[in-house]
């Protein structure tokens, strides 16, 4: 998978404690997902826990400009 996306504001400090490269945030209804370039090799360090928190996904997704 290319990216990961983060749920909360707390999961997105944690990957980028981790060393992930934040990309972007797209707002969805009323959450905001936060979008990160996956590195495999980071990958293999997260646990099975991790693993279940994370969105993790090949497709980056964009909402219309307002304007």
């Amino acid at each position: 998978m290319n990216f990961i996306c983060a749920l909360n504001n707390q999961d997105k400090d944690e990957l980028i404690a981790k060393g992930f490269r934040y990309i972007m945030s797209q707002d969805l209804d009323t959450q905001t997902i936060y979008m990160f370039k996956n590195n495999s090799d980071k990958f293999l360090n997260f646990s099975q826990e991790d693993k279940s928190k994370y969105l993790f996904t090949n497709n980056m997704f964009f909402s219309e400009g307002v304007g």
